[in-house]
């Protein structure tokens, strides 16, 4: 704690002074020992890590968001398979805690979803809600889609808008 008045802003601090690459870091560990000193082996879905925020409501503090970090798939000698969860609380009362991005052990990022099954991964809040994305760039923007799979003849679709919005759009299929 580098300050402890009630209006400064205050924190932990963790410094690396070195000429070299290594970097100061944070270390969460998590074993299924019973005993310090006598680890034993984390299982799949184990939490190793969590940094937390909470808010006070007026009667008590609330878990409001954080960053958690679990273990996923098959843990083994020289690996331990993990996953990244950033979470955000609902605006309902009580407010939940609900998982809003995963990264998984294959690097799959999932939007709306704990499991990702591509690299991006996006999905809605329901059946009823549109999902969308947002890009925007200075005079055109655009997604590009492309289809590696054998049986699609590498089959691109591109759409385009003008950012004037003017209406302009368009879609663009080739092999």
């Amino acid at each position: 704690v580098a300050e402890t008045g009630t209006s400064a802003v205050r924190g932990l601090l963790n410094w690396q002074v070195s000429n070299s690459t290594d970097a100061a870091r944070l270390t969460m560990r998590k074993d299924r020992g019973t005993v310090v000193g006598t680890p034993a082996v984390v299982t799949t879905s184990d939490k190793m890590g969590m940094i937390m925020a909470e808010g006070y409501d007026g009667s008590a503090y609330r878990e409001s968001a954080s960053i958690e970090f679990g273990t996923s798939g098959t843990i083994g000698t020289n690996r331990v398979p993990s996953y990244i969860a950033l979470s955000t609380s609902t605006d309902a009362a009580p407010s939940v805690l609900t998982e809003a991005v995963r990264i998984d052990n294959q690097q799959r990022v999932g939007i709306g979803t704990n499991n990702p099954v591509s690299k991006l991964h996006i999905t809605g809040l329901s059946n009823t809600v549109a999902s969308s994305v947002k890009l925007q760039g200075s005079i055109y923007s655009g997604i590009n889609f492309q289809s590696d799979d054998a049986n699609t003849d590498n089959r691109n679709w591109q759409t385009l808008t003008n950012s004037n919005n003017l209406g302009s759009f368009g879609i663009l299929q080739s092999n």
